[in-house]
Order: C-alpha cells, then sequence, then structure tokens
C-alpha cells in the first residue's frame, strides 16, 4: 500500500484538543500516580509538589493525542463531555483540611489513607478470595477507588460482573459508609460550607508549591505552542485564553479543583489563560449599585457568554449559587461565596468587555 500524503491547508482543518483543564489530586503522590494510572480514572500529566530525585519534573501519563478521563460530566462554552476534546493536568495537592485543636491541619487525604487501611485489612482477613482476585486481575486499585468514592464499578471493568458477586459489592459499600460515618469528618461538609468554615478559621487550604508554579508555566507553554496551526505569519488556531480552565468551572457543584488557591493570576502574568484588565474592574466597581438589587438575570448571561452552563431564569437558584462559586474560586479567590459582590460583577463584566467585545453589555447603573 502507498499513501501519497496531500494535506489540507491550514485554514481547512482544526485540533482535538479545545481545551486545557486544570485538576487537584487530594491525595499524596503515591495514591495519586496509582489511581490515575489503575483506578478508572487517568490525566495527561501529573505535576508533583518538588522536582524528584531521578530527575522528574512532571509525570506525562496519557499521549495528548489520546483521550484521558479527567472531566466527567462536563460543559464548557458549548461543549459537552471534555474528555474529548481537552487535556487534563493533574497537580498533586491536598485541598482542604480542618484545623485540629493542637493547630494541625487534617485534610481529607489522610482520612482516605485511613479508609485505605481498613478496606484492605478487611478484604485480607475476612475475604482472601476476593483480594487475590483483585490482585491477580489488577482490579485492586480500582476497587479500592470505587468502594472509597461510593461509585458503581467502571462498566468496563467485566471482572466485577462475571466473579464479584453483588452481595460483596453491596457489604463493602455498606462497610465503607459506616466506616465514614464513624471515623470521616468531612463527611458531613458541603461545598457551600467552605467559605465559611475559612473564614471562621477551622479550614486551610493546601498552597500550591514554587515547583508547581514553575512546571504548570512551562509546561502550559509547550502545550500552547504544540496546539496551534500556523499559516505564515498568520496564526489560524490556538486555544483561546478562556479555554484554559479548571474542573470547577466545567462542573460546578459537583468539583472543587483546583480550588481558590491555584495561581490563575500568576499564570496571566505570564501570558497563561484569561485575566481582566485590573484598572477596567476598578473603574467598573465604582460604578455599580447593589442597593436596587442584584441583577441575577444580566449575571447568568454573561457567565454563559463566558461559557459556563447555566439557565437564565434570573432568580438566585442554587445552579447560580454554584456557577458564581466557581467563577470567584477562579477570579475572585478571596471571596468564593457563592454570593455575588460588587467586584464579582465587575470582574465579569470586564472579562466579556475583553474577551467578548461584541458581546457585551454593561451591568445595569443606576
Amino acid at each position: 500500500m502507498n499513501i501519497t500524503k496531500d494535506f489540507a491547508g491550514p485554514a481547512d482543518y482544526d485540533r482535538r484538543i479545545h481545551s486545557i483543564v486544570l485538576h487537584y489530586t487530594v491525595s499524596d503522590e503515591n495514591d495519586s500516580r496509582e489511581t490515575l494510572k489503575h483506578g478508572g480514572v487517568s490525566a495527561h500529566f501529573l505535576i508533583p509538589k518538588t522536582a524528584k530525585s531521578d530527575g522528574t519534573d512532571i509525570w506525562q501519563l496519557v499521549n495528548e493525542a489520546d483521550r484521558a478521563w479527567h472531566a466527567g460530566l462536563s460543559d464548557w462554552q458549548n461543549r459537552t463531555g471534555l474528555n474529548d476534546t481537552s487535556i487534563g493536568i493533574e497537580i498533586i495537592n491536598y485541598a482542604y483540611g480542618l484545623i485540629q485543636d493542637s493547630g494541625e491541619v487534617l485534610f481529607t487525604y489522610q482520612v482516605e489513607s485511613k479508609l485505605k487501611e481498613f478496606i484492605l485489612q478487611t478484604l485480607q482477613e475476612k475475604d482472601k478470595n476476593l483480594y487475590q482476585l483483585l490482585i491477580e486481575e489488577k482490579l485492586l486499585t480500582a476497587f479500592l477507588s470505587d468502594m472509597r468514592r461510593g461509585l458503581v464499578p467502571p462498566r468496563d471493568r467485566h471482572v466485577y460482573k462475571e466473579k464479584v458477586s453483588v452481595e460483596l459489592l453491596a457489604k463493602y459499600k455498606k462497610l465503607t459508609k459506616e466506616w465514614r460515618e464513624k471515623n470521616d469528618v468531612f463527611q458531613h461538609i458541603k461545598e457551600e460550607d467552605l467559605y465559611h468554615l475559612e473564614k471562621s478559621g477551622k479550614l486551610k487550604w493546601d498552597e500550591f508549591t514554587e515547583h508547581q508554579h514553575l512546571m504548570l508555566v512551562e509546561l502550559l507553554k509547550k502545550l500552547l505552542e504544540e496546539l496551534q496551526i500556523k499559516d505564515g505569519d498568520i496564526m489560524r488556531y490556538q486555544i483561546d485564553p478562556t479555554a484554559i480552565i479548571g474542573h470547577s468551572d466545567i462542573a460546578p457543584g459537583r468539583k472543587q479543583d483546583p480550588g481558590p488557591k491555584f495561581p490563575w493570576k500568576y499564570l496571566a502574568d505570564h501570558g497563561i489563560g484569561a485575566w481582566p484588565d485590573e484598572q477596567l474592574v476598578a473603574t467598573i466597581e465604582k460604578e455599580i449599585q447593589m442597593e436596587p438589587g442584584v441583577d441575577y438575570k444580566w449575571i447568568q448571561d454573561n457567565l454563559r457568554i463566558y461559557g459556563y452552563k447555566i439557565e437564565s431564569t434570573g432568580q438566585f437558584d442554587a445552579q447560580t449559587k454554584a456557577v458564581i462559586r466557581a467563577f470567584q474560586m477562579h477570579f475572585e479567590p478571596e471571596n468564593y461565596s457563592g454570593e455575588p459582590t460588587v467586584k464579582t460583577i465587575s470582574l465579569l463584566e470586564a472579562l466579556i468587555k475583553k474577551y467578548y467585545p461584541s458581546k457585551q453589555s454593561d451591568y445595569p447603573r443606576y
């Protein structure tokens, strides 16, 4: 077979990748790597907290040309199922923890590690055949991940259906639930609680490291250069700044990563991603009055223009609060309450004016 390459011109094709999604792992390095390689989820890249002794700065776990399973149910800029059209970057980070009476911080991953130990011990002591089966089929990591997250085992894990009884799966889901009720102090914390717990001095977010800041800039610049099509001096395609996003942006209310400590402004200062003109934000802040009431329809319309999936109901409903919280985590991290402020509205208006000028409309000035 002789194939002659006669490619289309740069103006006549497109890239499969349309966005880059940033995540945090909520687990330590070993668990993160194991889960992303064998746990039924994956990402293209994983950035550790520090460089490794073997010289590794970043792990690549999936080829960029292949689809990784990192986004789940997701929507951005009228695209759904972003696994198909995005690159996923995971960053080792413990998310948030509760400040103990001793002053130490108990992070969620520490509780998850104890639960993992409990499940492993139960398997080894009471269900040795199941434990051996999971080892032989290389499904132990997926099983542990499924049980800890309370998920139905992945549909493509046929061994679950063929060799593991429904009764055993139900047993471990029940054991996990009972263990959490007794030992998991995070069990009943809801997304809307996080801001108030932090402001009351009871919760602390894990910080991203200097190594991660530097590696994010290098990796994203490399990817953006690769994901472009040039026709002479004309750029035909490149990922839009507004398409470098967090998991919380594409799944508001369901996901919080990469959280309010993620360095979006740092990336923007290095020419990566979207950020509003701060002088324009300050000008708009002086013009807006909240006393007449909040125009939620304007907020909803403009959040949708920017890329979020949101219905324009004109009401401050649950979906609106979740999307505003995601927006604030990205652009107003000092306030991710989900309650819109003058600054929230000013940031949104400035972003629309900068990136979608043909669609911009001023928030009502009374």
